[in-house]
């Protein structure tokens, strides 16, 4: 990690872009199955669980893309049906998934 040293005395003036945590990731990405319409969450990070949510909510019948930290899905066409076993398994965080898919759909 680049390390700034700073002498005091100076004020400081710039701009950064913080990207989105892996944990809040997790948790939005399912949050989206409740929605009717698009949406579209920023600054997600390019991490397993985000691609495996990803190909999850494209097997439910969500229309999904993720480009440089964007990620809109389209939950219009998405169906209650058994999760695959192998991917929800690579998932930390498949209880979000699930939970989501509970409240749209009244089961899992």
């Amino acid at each position: 990690m680049e390390k700034l040293k700073i002498a005091g005395g100076y004020p400081l003036k710039g701009s950064i872009r913080v990207s989105g945590a892996k944990n809040s990731a997790v948790a939005l990405i399912p949050a989206t199955i409740l929605a009717d319409s698009p949406v579209t969450i920023e600054g997600l990070p390019d991490i397993s669980d985000v691609q495996m949510l990803k190909e999850l909510m494209e097997e439910i019948g969500g229309e999904v893309s993720f480009d440089e930290g964007q990620m809109t899905v389209n939950p219009s066409r998405m169906i209650s049906m058994p999760l695959p076993n192998g991917r929800v398994k690579k998932l930390r965080a498949s209880y979000y998934l699930m939970g989501a898919m509970l409240g749209k759909f009244k089961r899992q």
